[in-house]
């Protein structure tokens, strides 16, 4: 069985403020954790570029083409897959979530 980690106590409330295509940062128990809004669904990620471990949260931006994009190297990731787009680098994991009467939690 994962471990769940309580993200947020109120997830319409906070998923109807979050812009689309915007990297946001979240802290949980485990560190930071990225979270981009990605055509009405959400995708978290760690805070750490696969490549060189750049944190996103320093050079990271989002595409309109639902991809973060380390600034800092140029390699871009799939949000929806977690692939590098060009399949030059190892994979973005993805973090799955569940929600459970209105509260979202990462499984890790």
């Amino acid at each position: 069985m994962r471990n769940r980690i309580l993200v947020f106590e109120d997830y319409t409330a906070t998923v109807d403020r979050l812009k689309s295509n915007a990297l946001f940062m979240v802290d949980t128990a485990i560190g930071k954790i990225c979270l981009v809004k990605v055509e009405g669904q959400l995708c978290f990620f760690k805070d750490s570029c696969p490549h060189l471990s750049v944190p996103f949260s320093q050079s990271g931006i989002c595409n309109s083409f639902g991809e973060v994009v380390c600034k800092e190297h140029g390699h871009r990731y799939s949000l929806h897959t977690g692939n590098e787009v060009e399949g030059r680098r190892e994979s973005l994991a993805i973090i799955p979530f569940e929600i459970v009467e209105n509260q979202l939690f990462l499984l890790l």
